[in-house]
């Protein structure tokens, strides 16, 4: 399966792209794992790397690597694939 990300910068200037040839979420065993590779496109860097292989985090699932706290309740209102809560943006 593919991923494609479509985009419009802030000022409306351009049209950003990110696609992942490669785009999987694992089984609710697996914690719903998160694959991403082949990155092409011309956003400014490929944003998911940082996620990629993290398992899915929520307020009640910790599954960050931040050990002293839960990324999903201090930085944000849901889950996500948290590496750690400073490299959430995509």
């Amino acid at each position: 399966m593919s991923l494609e990300i479509n985009m419009i910068s802030k000022y409306k200037i351009e049209h950003l792209w990110a696609r992942y040839s490669n785009f999987t979420i694992g089984s609710g065993s697996e914690n719903y794992t998160l694959h991403v590779s082949g990155y092409s496109g011309n956003a400014t860097y490929n944003a998911l790397i940082y996620h990629n292989n993290r398992q899915f985090s929520t307020n009640d699932a910790d599954h960050d690597d931040w050990s002293s706290d839960n990324c999903s309740s201090k930085w944000a209102e849901g889950g996500w694939w948290f590496s750690s809560a400073e490299n959430t943006e995509t």
